[in-house]
C-alpha cells in the first residue's frame, strides 16, 4: 500500500470517527462554576437566610411568644449548628417555658461555640445557683469575671458565697466583692439604656451590695 493511500485511510477513519458522534472528542468532565464562586454565593444565601430566620425569632421572643420563637431558632440551628445566639435564645425560651434543665442544655451549647459568651455564661451562672449546684455555679461567675469585669452579676454571687463562709478572711474577701459589685451597678446605671424596671431593679441590686458591704465592716472591725 502506497504511502498515499495509508494517508487517504487516515482521514477516512477520522471522519468516521467525526461523524459516528457528531463531534470530535472532548473530555467526559463538564465545565464547572470556579468552587470558590459557587461556595461565596451559597453562603451569602444560607447567610441572608439565617439571619431572617433569627429577625423572626427574636420578634416573637420579643411578643412573649416562646412557643414560636423556639420554632425559627431550631431552623436557626439546622441550617447553622455553631451559631451560638441561636442556642442562647433557644435556652431563653426554654427558660420562660420553665423548663430550667433544657434551658441550662442550651446554654452550654452557647458557650461551647463562643467560649466568651457573656449573657450563656452568666444564665448558667445563675441556673446552677438556683439548682444549689454552687461549686459549678461559682466556677461559672468566676469564668465571667474574666469575660466580662464590668458585669455586676458575677461580684454579686461571688460576695455571696464567700460570705456564707463565716470566716474572717472570706468575709474581707465578700467585702471585695461587694464593693465591685456596687462600682459594677453604678456604672451600668450610668452607661447602659435601662428602661424603668431594669434600673428599678438595679437600684435595689446596688442597695443590697451596700447593705453587705456595711455587713461586712462591722464583720472586719
Amino acid at each position: 500500500m502506497s504511502m498515499l493511500v495509508r494517508l487517504l485511510v487516515v482521514i477516512a477513519a477520522a471522519l468516521l470517527f467525526v461523524g459516528s458522534f457528531g463531534q470530535p472528542y472532548v473530555s467526559l468532565k463538564k465545565a464547572r462554576k470556579p468552587r470558590s464562586a459557587t461556595a461565596s454565593t451559597n453562603s451569602a444565601a444560607t447567610d441572608a437566610e439565617v439571619n431572617q430566620l433569627l429577625q423572626r425569632g427574636h420578634n416573637y421572643f420579643n411578643q412573649n411568644k416562646p412557643h414560636d420563637a423556639l420554632n425559627y431558632f431550631r431552623q436557626v440551628i439546622a441550617k447553622s449548628p455553631s451559631n451560638a445566639d441561636a442556642h442562647l435564645h433557644v435556652g431563653l425560651c426554654h427558660l420562660r417555658l420553665g423548663d430550667g434543665r433544657q434551658a441550662i442544655k442550651a446554654f452550654e451549647k452557647a458557650e461551647k461555640h463562643d467560649p466568651n459568651h457573656r449573657v450563656a455564661i452568666l444564665k448558667q451562672g445563675q441556673l446552677l445557683d438556683d439548682m444549689g449546684r454552687t461549686r459549678q455555679a461559682k466556677q461559672k461567675f468566676e469564668r465571667l469575671v474574666e469575660v466580662d469585669p464590668d458585669e455586676p452579676w458575677s461580684y454579686y454571687h461571688l460576695g455571696n458565697y464567700a460570705a456564707e463562709s463565716g470566716s474572717v478572711a472570706a468575709s474581707q474577701k465578700a467585702h471585695e466583692y461587694y464593693a465591685k459589685c456596687a462600682d459594677a451597678f453604678r456604672k451600668s446605671l450610668q452607661e447602659a439604656n435601662l428602661g424603668p424596671r431594669q434600673m428599678g431593679f438595679h437600684y435595689e441590686i446596688l442597695g443590697k451590695c451596700l447593705m453587705h458591704i456595711k455587713q461586712n465592716e462591722e464583720v472586719l472591725k
